[in-house]
């Protein structure tokens, strides 16, 4: 018995939160899985839908669909009897129920993982640059931003084209072309150099990240400021 989620946010590094955890039928991690109704008034939990075990068996995340996660449900004394749990739930990707979903890893030991022993992740804005280009690289809607606006960030003809193409024919490689061009580097690791070269590279990260910050948030973002990103 499996149940796929949407999930609504992502987790601290900005990526999809279950991306590091282990997936399969034979191989998933295990956790004790909490999905509840939203909290009425200042409650922490509405009502249970499901409360057990479950295994994650895979996780997505594109431009679709945005980021779904899929559990299979324990039919056993701890998790589901008879009908599916969430059986008679709005379903869709856009029109789906709301729902608050609570996991946690179960240790080989049998033991849950508390989030307190999870090692703390290190804040986005405290990643290398290098590791946030990595990492807005696989988010789909910062893919459509350099797509939307390839137009200003990159002046230069040839190069495109040569991105569109890319696009086309390998979407999984446009963004790290596209950064690299709009930085002006033949490689993403010249941000860690302590040169002119990456000082330059690091400032222009810095700049592209501000404005895709705008674009998220609906502030206007103008085909000047993204052309000065080059200057």
């Amino acid at each position: 018995m499996t149940v796929d989620l949407v999930v609504q946010l992502p987790g601290a590094d900005g990526a999809h939160p279950f991306r590091i955890v282990r997936t399969g039928k034979e191989a998933g991690q295990r956790v004790a899985l909490l999905v509840t109704f939203p909290p009425f008034d200042d409650g922490l939990y509405g009502h249970v839908i499901y409360e057990g075990e479950a295994v994650v068996l895979r996780w997505s995340e594109n431009d679709r669909t945005g980021m779904m996660v899929r559990f299979e449900l324990d039919d056993g004394p701890d998790g589901v009897t008879g009908r599916h749990p969430f059986f008679g739930l709005t379903i869709g990707v856009r029109t789906g129920e709301p729902l608050i979903l609570n996991a946690i890893a179960i240790a080989e030991n049998e033991k849950q993982v508390p989030p307190s022993a999870v090692r703390r992740k290190v804040p986005f804005d405290q990643m290398p640059p290098t590791a946030q280009a990595s990492i807005l690289g696989r988010d789909p809607r910062f893919r459509a931003f350099l797509s939307n606006c390839l137009d200003s960030l990159v002046p230069e003809a040839q190069m495109r084209s040569s991105l569109r193409e890319l696009e086309a024919g390998n979407p999984d490689n446009f963004p790290t072309a596209a950064v690299r061009a709009i930085l002006g580097v033949v490689s993403r690791s010249v941000m860690n150099s302590e040169t002119a070269e990456g000082s330059r590279a690091r400032e222009r990260w810095k700049n592209l990240r501000s404005l895709y910050t705008d674009h998220l948030w609906g502030r206007p973002v103008h085909a000047a400021s993204m052309s000065e990103i080059r200057q």
